[in-house]
């Protein structure tokens, strides 16, 4: 977004909430200053989560707002807000589609966390899709966090099943290489006993062997339409109607899989 916006002679001002709602608040509060003392003229905004409030106090600010990588809240969906984000549910589609090409038919799954909106539908999308494409039913799930340590938590958990699973998917890259530590640590092999799939590419997921098949999400495309919605409204584009632009993923398959 920075090398976008250079493009324009418009600088980025970035806070990091660390998923932290009331970090968030925060910096709302100091972003809600500075927008009526004419010193910032939009807003590109990821949520932390799904804190009501927090999304209240945003959309009050009355100032050009492109939502990122995030659904709008029901409560919210009326008003005007662009918003850019990726399809996750398509996402998982393609992991399941994958698995199964494969023939995978044991899984576990390490979920993403039900406060977050991606969490959520990564999670509600595999499960369906595992179901519809003829995998049955999900062998384990286990609750994540998106952190490292939640996937190790999973993995060392997954060790202890009666039944191996012969693939283990986690909604996000951190988890599912936590996942990879554990099974390589305790003597599985990934991906000949088991294998791995994860979701985001992130640049590790590359660089680990064995690598890591994912999804990955086109961060940059992403980039380049929520600064395009920022400089139309910026320009004076103030149409009632927000615009949506999902931006499909793809898969993409590595070591990790390769049957």
């Amino acid at each position: 977004m920075q090398r976008e916006l250079s493009l324009a002679a418009t600088g980025l001002v970035l806070f990091d909430s660390d998923l932290s709602a009331s970090n968030e608040r925060e910096y709302i509060k100091w972003i809600a200053a500075q927008w009526h003392a004419g010193s910032i003229s939009a807003l590109v905004y990821i949520p932390s989560g799904d804190n009501l409030d927090n999304f209240e106090e945003v959309f009050a600010l009355d100032l050009p707002i492109v939502v990122l990588d995030r659904e709008i809240p029901e409560d919210f969906s009326s008003r005007p807000i662009d918003q850019v984000l990726a399809d996750n549910s398509f996402g998982m589609r393609l992991v399941v589609e994958h698995l199964i090409s494969i023939g995978i038919t044991e899984v576990a799954y390490v979920a993403g966390p039900v406060s977050t909106e991606p969490g959520r539908v990564r999670n509600s999308a595999f499960e369906r899709y595992w179901s519809q494409l003829g995998g049955g039913a999900i062998s384990a799930s286990f609750a994540g966090d998106f952190a490292f340590e939640s996937g190790r938590d999973a993995g060392e958990a997954i060790l202890r099943l009666s039944q191996s699973p012969d693939a283990v998917v986690a909604a996000n890259d951190l988890m599912a290489l936590a996942v990879i530590q554990v099974m390589m640590t305790a003597g599985r092999k990934v991906p000949e006993d088991v294998v791995v799939v994860g979701y985001d590419d992130i640049p590790l997921a590359s660089w680990v062997y064995p690598s890591l098949t994912t999804v990955r999400q086109d961060v940059e495309e992403m980039a380049r339409q929520a600064v395009s919605h920022v400089m139309r409204r910026m320009a004076g584009d103030t149409g009632r109607g927000g615009f949506r632009t999902p931006i499909e993923p793809e898969l993409v398959r590595r070591r990790s899989s390769a049957r």
